[in-house]
């Protein structure tokens, strides 16, 4: 079965994952077996809900807004020495913030 490059971005989760106030958004890149690139979808999204730097503390409420977007796929020319793991995180602006960026 090939194997497959997954960039993922995710947007909306809660900052207390980074010890912050408001949302903090993330990308990272899974590698993923799967039977073609609409699994290696499905696999690589599942493969952040099992990793535990994306896990709420203990007591926290889940949030009803977070997203993830898979970005990209690339299939793979052999089997990686890595599944790839953690996340490059970063504070989301708020609404207010980002349109005083954009004027």
């Amino acid at each position: 079965m090939p194997w497959f490059q997954c960039l993922i971005r995710g947007e909306k989760f809660p900052g207390i994952l980074l010890g912050e106030t408001g949302t903090v958004g993330f990308y990272t890149t899974r590698r993923v077996e799967a039977a073609d690139p609409d699994e290696a979808e499905l696999v690589g999204v599942a493969a952040l809900k099992r990793d535990p730097s994306f896990a709420l503390p203990e007591g926290t409420a889940r949030p009803t807004e977070p997203r993830v977007y898979v970005e990209e796929i690339v299939e793979l020319a052999a089997a990686p020495e890595s599944e790839g793991k953690g996340a490059t995180w970063f504070v989301e602006a708020d609404d207010a913030e980002a349109d005083d960026a954009i004027r």
